[in-house]
């Protein structure tokens, strides 16, 4: 049994989001003349292909956030704040 291409299911799902958001689906698009109907598809196809590379390039930040050695791991340490009794006591 193949794999399912998991971008293109990605794909599918953004341009079936964009088609939506103008009121048409892929059984309306099919209904339209040809011109309208490849003009939603390219604009939709214009649509997936952005947010695809919006989801490529969070990941590979991700990645390279998760991978960088130039980064180091800060421990804090919180120390207790002074009774303000014994902070006004001193002070006199």
């Amino acid at each position: 049994m193949p794999v399912a291409d998991p971008r293109a299911e990605v794909e599918m799902m953004h341009i079936t989001e964009y088609l939506k958001s103008k009121e048409c689906s892929l059984e309306r698009l099919a209904e339209l003349p040809a011109a309208e109907a490849k003009a939603l598809m390219k604009e939709a196809s214009q649509y997936a292909s952005l947010r695809l590379t919006e989801l490529e390039m969070g990941a590979a930040f991700v990645n390279a956030l998760h991978h960088d050695e130039t980064m180091t791991t800060t421990t804090v340490t919180i120390l207790p704040t002074p009774d303000r009794s014994t902070v006004e006591q001193s002070t006199e």
